[in-house]
C-alpha cells in the first residue's frame, strides 16, 4: 500500500508528483490509493486495485472500461474499492448485480473478476452448489469465463459436480468436475437495440452462420436457436447480399428455395473437388446435415459418419458397435476410430464393432479391412484398442 497521492501521474508502476517530480517503483498487483484532485492514474501490468476509500466526503464515478473517475484519468485498473457513499461504478454495477445473485457483499471488494474459490468463500455455499450456480448464470448469459478451457471441462464432466470421496483420484474428479479454471466475470447487460443494431446483430448472426455452413437454407436453420432460424435471417441475409457478402442460387439439387453462399463457399464449389479426401464428423456436429437431409441418420452424440469427397462412405451408430457401410471403405476411412481412442476429452478406452452391415462383425466380408486398420477379432466383435508405444 502508498500513500495518498494528489494532482499526480502514475505510469506503468511508477508515480511521478507534478510538483516534485520523485520517480517512485511500484510492483504489479498493488492497490493505489487517490485523493481528491486531477490525477492521471495507470496501473500497468498486473491486477490493480484503484481505492478511494481515504479523504472523500461524497460518492465518486468510476468508469474502469471509459477511463475516467470524477475528474481523474485512468487506465489499466482491474479492482476499485468505493467510498463510503453513494458511488457510481459503471464497469462494476454488472460484478454487483453478480455478487447479489450469488450472496455476498460487493461493498467489500469489488474485482472485476472472481476465481471459483472467491466466490464460494463469499457465499458460504459447498463446492457443488457453487459450481451449479455458477453454471446457472453462464447459461442465462450472465456471466462469463475468461477461458474455453473450463467449458471444455464441464463438458467432460456433464456440468455436474462429483462428490467428494476418500479414494484414489477422487481429488482430481473433484476438482476436475468443478469450473475452477480461469476467472468468471460479469456480462453487461445491453439497452434495448435500435432498428439499426437489430439489424446489425442480425447480420452478424448470418455471417456466423454462413461462415459455418458455407451454404444457407430454410431446412439448415430449422434446428437452431430461435435468434438464428430463417425467418429471422432471411432479411439480414438479403442485406449481405446486397453488399456482396452473400449471393443467392441454386447450389445443392434437392433443396427447394432460396439458397445462400458465402464469398469463400462459392469459390470452393467452383473449385475442384478432391473426391478422394477422407473426413469425418459427429452427427451433432454444427455442421452435419443429419436430421436435415433424407437419407442421413437423426442427430445422436453417439453416430459418427465418414465421407470421401462427397459421398458418404460409413455411419457408425453406438460409437462403432453398430456399423454400416455405404460403400467399400479404405483403411484410411477408419482413422475416425482411432481419433475416438485417442481425443482429449473422455477418450473411449477401446472401440469395439458388434455388427457390421447387420452381420455379426468379425464373419463380415468387410472384416479384412477392419482387421487392416487394426481390428482385432474378439469373437464374434472386432475390437481397437489403445495402443502404447
Amino acid at each position: 500500500m502508498i500513500e495518498p497521492f494528489e494532482n499526480s501521474q502514475v505510469r506503468s508502476g511508477a508515480i511521478s508528483f507534478i510538483e516534485w517530480n520523485a520517480p517512485l517503483q511500484l510492483h504489479t498487483n498493488t492497490s493505489h490509493v487517490a485523493t481528491r484532485g486531477q490525477n492521471v492514474l495507470d496501473g500497468g501490468t498486473g491486477a490493480d486495485t484503484l481505492d478511494y476509500s481515504v479523504g472523500y466526503t461524497a460518492g465518486v464515478e468510476v468508469d474502469l472500461g471509459g477511463g475516467a473517475a470524477s475528474t481523474d484519468s485512468i487506465s489499466a485498473f482491474e479492482n476499485v474499492t468505493g467510498t463510503q457513499f453513494a458511488d457510481t461504478i459503471n464497469e462494476q454495477r454488472y460484478v454487483t448485480e453478480f455478487a447479489e445473485q450469488l450472496g455476498f457483499e460487493p461493498r467489500i471488494i469489488t474485482p472485476t473478476r472472481h476465481d471459483f474459490f472467491e466466490v464460494q468463500r463469499r457465499t458460504g455455499l459447498e463446492s457443488a452448489a457453487t459450481a451449479r450456480r455458477i453454471w446457472d448464470l453462464a447459461w442465462e448469459g450472465r456471466i462469463t469465463a475468461d477461458s474455453f478451457a473450463v467449458v471444455r471441462q464441464g463438458v467432460a464432466t456433464g456440468f455436474e459436480p462429483a462428490p467428494a470421496v476418500a479414494r484414489r483420484g477422487g481429488l482430481r474428479t473433484w476438482q476436475s468436475s468443478r469450473p475452477i479454471l480461469g476467472t468468471w466475470r460479469a456480462l453487461p447487460r445491453r439497452a434495448p437495440a435500435d432498428r439499426l443494431e437489430e439489424a446489425e446483430d442480425g447480420k452478424t448472426r448470418a455471417r456466423q452462420l454462413l461462415a459455418r455452413y458455407g451454404v444457407l437454407f430454410r431446412e439448415l436453420c430449422a434446428a437452431e436457436l430461435p435468434e438464428l432460424r430463417w425467418g429471422k435471417l432471411l432479411r439480414a441475409l438479403r442485406l449481405l447480399e446486397l453488399s456482396g457478402e452473400a449471393f443467392t442460387g441454386h447450389f445443392f439439387a434437392g433443396i427447394e428455395g432460396l439458397q445462400f453462399a458465402s464469398r469463400e463457399a462459392l469459390g470452393l464449389l467452383r473449385g475442384t473437388w478432391d473426391e478422394n479426401e477422407s473426413f469425418w464428423m459427429n452427427a451433432c456436429d454444427p455442421a452435419s446435415p443429419c436430421g436435415v437431409l433424407d437419407g442421413l441418420p437423426p442427430r445422436v452424440p453417439s453416430t459418427w459418419l465418414v465421407y470421401r469427397g462427397s459421398r458418404l462412405v460409413l455411419v457408425a451408430r453406438r460409437n462403432g458397435r453398430e456399423t454400416e457401410c455405404r460403400e467399400a471403405p479404405a483403411v484410411e476411412d477408419l482413422a475416425m476410430f482411432h481419433a475416438l481412442l485417442g481425443r482429449a476429452v473422455r477418450p473411449l478406452p477401446r472401440v469395439v464393432v458388434d455388427t457390421l452391415d447387420g452381420e455379426l462383425a468379425a464373419r463380415s466380408p468387410r472384416a479384412a479391412t477392419f482387421r487392416e486398420a487394426g481390428f482385432r477379432p474378439d469373437m464374434d466383435a472386432l475390437v481397437l484398442e489403445r495402443g502404447y508405444a
